[in-house]
């Protein structure tokens, strides 16, 4: 894949930025920062993925996704949860080939049971960008991770970042 003159993104890529508009895909990613400045942070991320499935727990719009997919230069099969359905709605458009592949978590019959929906049982990978208003530790925090734990397959990753709005926050933990 080549990449295009002054950046360090394939054309393939590039063109997906431009086509969606950048802005609109960092926003609706939760991110404010730019373009570049959203790969310095989050690229170290592709670092721990491995190629085949990967869900991404709080997907936002599915950019994070995308984006990996490229950082990361393997083959990844990606599913995406969010608890809103706007967000969802957003990543079904930006990805209508792979529609099925994100749902809310009131689409599934009970949180994190996928037994009856036609996704893998087990993921290679899983994120999870611990949310902002999700004290750690807590009931409700052992619960998720108890219940993504039990997604990763065998030899998979489970990565989990955290995002504080205070940098020194996201330092310290």
């Amino acid at each position: 894949m080549k990449e295009t003159e002054g950046s360090r993104y394939p054309h393939s890529y590039r063109d997906f930025l431009q086509r969606y508009g950048e802005r609109i895909l960092l926003d609706g990613s939760y991110f404010s920062g730019t373009e570049e400045v959203c790969r310095e942070h989050r690229e170290k991320i592709a670092d721990f993925v491995k190629e085949g499935t990967i869900l991404d727990f709080g997907c936002a719009n599915g950019f994070l996704l995308a984006s990996l997919k490229e950082w990361s230069k393997k083959e990844l099969d990606g599913y995406g949860i969010d608890v809103l359905s706007e967000n969802i709605q957003k990543a079904r458009e930006l990805f209508p080939d792979q529609a099925k592949q994100f749902l809310t978590n009131a689409e599934l019959p009970k949180s994190l049971d996928l037994s009856e929906v036609d996704w893998p049982k087990h993921f290679d990978n899983i994120y999870w960008n611990v949310w902002d208003d999700l004290e750690l530790p807590s009931e409700e925090a052992t619960g998720y991770l108890e219940g993504l734990w039990n997604l990763v397959a065998e030899d998979g990753e489970l990565i989990i970042g955290s995002y504080r709005p205070n940098r020194e926050d996201n330092e310290r933990r």
